[in-house]
């Protein structure tokens, strides 16, 4: 299934057996694309979206996702790291927090833990096991994983020109073995490995903390010196912090998940019976002239016409 929009929770929400949302953080107009297959006990999806976004929620249940960057045009948070082009991101059932530059795309790979550890034993590579719940970031041998990414290019396009192979049996099986296997070639053994090196960003605990109050209070009007009182920090610190894991201010970060969360309500509203200036005070916003810029800037139409296009 291949889905363009312009509709970033439409992306979110239409990526199957994931428990993902999406929160834009640079303003413009979003456009992206999300391409996604099953084979067998592998699904497979390839997202590019040309905004920042902060992806929150979690993976599907007894499953190994793998990430594999595509285009990384900046600075891409995974669970606290900062990645590179040939680092493969993984996720074992854990939470999923990552936050994108503008234009990244990647593919995924999610896979059945079971199948697996026995691909994975098959070839001899028992310590992929160990490190599956240890780490957040694999390091790659890069002219492997450039393999994995033709193959996985290959894959979509014999499926989009041939939407029913993946149900012939043999097809199947090829293709699910072949990108295990092309997958765990692809992760650089412990030996070689230098992953004791991989540190989370510095003030990425800060930042989460201050995250999480923000969260519980985006009703409320809150300001910069508010925040540092509560957590019990200094506004610099917090400011590094955030420069740090979302590359933007904590107030206009603060701003930009309150717009996403406006805009979500505004969507289901009943424009009959509600008003734009009612959602937008109930998300903390008072001033109606400066919300009305930053939500036109933010997603490029008004608040009224979000509300009233249903």
């Amino acid at each position: 299934m291949t889905l363009w929009s312009y509709d970033i929770d439409h992306l979110s929400e239409s990526l199957r057996l994931w428990n993902v949302h999406y929160n834009q953080l640079q303003p413009g107009t979003v456009r992206g694309c999300l391409r996604q297959i099953q084979v067998g006990t592998v699904q497979l999806f390839h997202s590019q979206i040309n905004r920042s976004v902060r992806v929150l929620g979690s993976s599907p249940q007894d499953t190994v996702a793998f990430g594999i960057p595509l285009q990384v045009p900046g600075r891409t948070i995974w669970r606290g790291y900062e990645c590179e082009y040939d680092q493969i991101l993984v996720n074992t059932n854990q939470e999923v927090d990552f936050t994108t530059p503008d234009n990244y795309e990647l593919f995924v790979v999610t896979i059945y833990r079971q199948t697996l550890l026995e691909v994975a034993y098959q070839l001899n590579r028992r310590d992929i096991a160990k490190d599956l719940d240890q780490k957040s970031l694999l390091e790659s041998i890069p002219q492997e994983l450039n393999q994995l990414r033709s193959y996985l290019q290959s894959v979509f396009q014999q499926v989009q020109d041939d939407p029913f192979c993946v149900h012939d049996a043999k097809v199947e099986t090829t293709i699910t073995q072949t990108i295990i296997r092309l997958l765990l070639n692809s992760i650089q053994p412990p030996a070689d490995a230098v992953l004791d090196s991989l540190r989370p960003l510095r003030r990425t605990s800060l930042a989460k903390r201050v995250e999480v109050y923000m969260l519980e209070h985006m009703h409320q009007s809150l300001t910069l010196s508010q925040i540092c009182e509560a957590i019990g920090v200094s506004e610099r610190s917090l400011h590094y912090a955030f420069q740090d894991l979302f590359d933007m201010s904590p107030m206009a970060y603060l701003k930009a998940r309150r717009l996403n969360q406006v805009r979500r309500q505004l969507k289901t509203a009943d424009p009959r019976a509600e008003k734009v200036v009612d959602v937008a005070r109930q998300w903390g916003f008072h001033h109606m002239g400066h919300f009305s810029v930053d939500y036109k800037a933010m997603f490029g139409e008004s608040p009224s016409e979000t509300l009233k296009r249903l």
